[in-house]
């Protein structure tokens, strides 16, 4: 089961999403204002079921404004699109993400003053874990300042519902900055049929490349020294380090092509060796090889009272030489990383509009 990451802050919930920042990834959208509908602003709290609620939020007058003028919007040239008249007006925009916090106390300005909130999971109140999303929407308003905003949250077992309502209430653009940490990686995890429905219906789904480059490594299982332990770099190299700080924890996912081969990912301590080797502390063991997923994933913690180096090697069972993909969230870069086929779920799916930012 998949532990949820963000990856700017911290944030953990099983079988959830992990986030990234790619703070400037609707400009273009937005600015140019994707396919404008007329829409009525719920002004109501309403009730629907015990399973989530839809409400319009005022935020409290006592807020006091201050001068504050986002870094990047003359970078990336928002300035000359609000000076020509594409400053979003007409367009709504649901920002799907894991948590506002702190959204209705930010200073007058920082967003719209009537933002819809909508929260899809057992207890319908809109998740506060993180401010993650209001970092998105801090962007996006000063993007597109005169866009509509709707904060969404949601449970994986209302994705279904919340799809509906995105739809029905006729949401432009969805910005997603969001990754499942499981997979499969081949654009045919569970939420790619939900998302293409609301592509369908017209709406434009923006999803965030991932900050995995530098924490992702693909191969092929060879094993030149028989040993069953994969070859993760030349000829020799069998372990790919990672650090991982006190008390915090890691999620390492293993995928492969071919159902027929049996992996497991395994983790050592670089730190404590045994017999001058590095101790095995830790490995998967899910069955594979008669058509069970091609997947392992597990949970690192680091209890130890001090940033600890790790290391994670693959076991190779049985079957014939596949690709694999392995990915690592909550720790230091990898050893051994390839940037290439790092994008996640749901970024690989053919039809979303996938963006990434890289440093030049």
């Amino acid at each position: 089961m998949a532990r949820a990451r963000c990856l700017i802050g911290t944030v953990t919930r099983v079988n959830r999403l992990t986030q990234s920042v790619l703070g400037i990834y609707l400009l273009m959208l937005l600015a140019l204002g994707a396919t404008p509908h007329v829409t009525q602003t719920v002004t109501t709290r309403a009730s629907l079921g015990n399973r989530f609620t839809i409400e319009t939020d005022q935020p409290p007058s006592a807020r006091r404004a201050l001068a504050v003028t986002s870094e990047g919007l003359v970078v990336v040239g928002a300035p000359t699109w609000h000076a020509a008249g594409h400053n979003g007006s007409g367009t709504r925009v649901a920002i799907v993400d894991m948590g506002f916090d702190g959204w209705d106390t930010l200073p007058d300005g920082e967003l719209p003053s009537d933002v819809q909130t909508a929260a899809f999971d057992n207890d319908g109140v809109l998740d506060t874990g993180t401010d993650h999303g209001t970092q998105m929407a801090e962007i996006i308003h000063d993007v597109a300042p005169e866009a509509e905003l709707v904060f969404v949250t949601f449970s994986d077992a209302y994705m279904t519902e919340m799809v509906d309502w995105l739809i029905a209430t006729k949401v432009d653009v969805v910005s997603m900055s969001l990754e499942w940490t499981e997979g499969p990686l081949d654009g045919t995890h569970f939420s790619a049929p939900e998302i293409e429905r609301a592509i369908d219906a017209g709406i434009t789904w923006v999803v965030a490349a991932g900050n995995s480059a530098k924490r992702h490594h693909v191969g092929t299982t060879v094993d030149d020294n028989e040993n069953s332990w994969v070859e993760l770099n030349g000829t020799s190299t069998e372990f790919n380090e990672f650090r991982l700080s006190d008390n915090a924890s890691a999620d390492l996912l293993l995928t492969w092509n071919d159902r027929a081969t049996d992996l497991d990912i395994c983790v050592f301590d670089m730190e404590e060796l045994s017999d001058g080797s590095p101790t095995q502390i830790m490995c998967t063991a899910g069955p594979q090889g008669n058509g069970e997923p091609a997947i392992e994933t597990m949970t690192l913690e680091n209890t130890t009272g001090a940033s600890r180096l790790y290391a994670y090697s693959i076991k190779f069972f049985t079957g014939v030489e596949v690709i694999y993909d392995t990915r690592i969230w909550g720790s230091s870069n990898l050893q051994f990383s390839n940037p290439a086929a790092s994008i996640g779920v749901p970024a690989n799916m053919t039809d979303v509009l996938t963006v990434g930012a890289i440093a030049w």
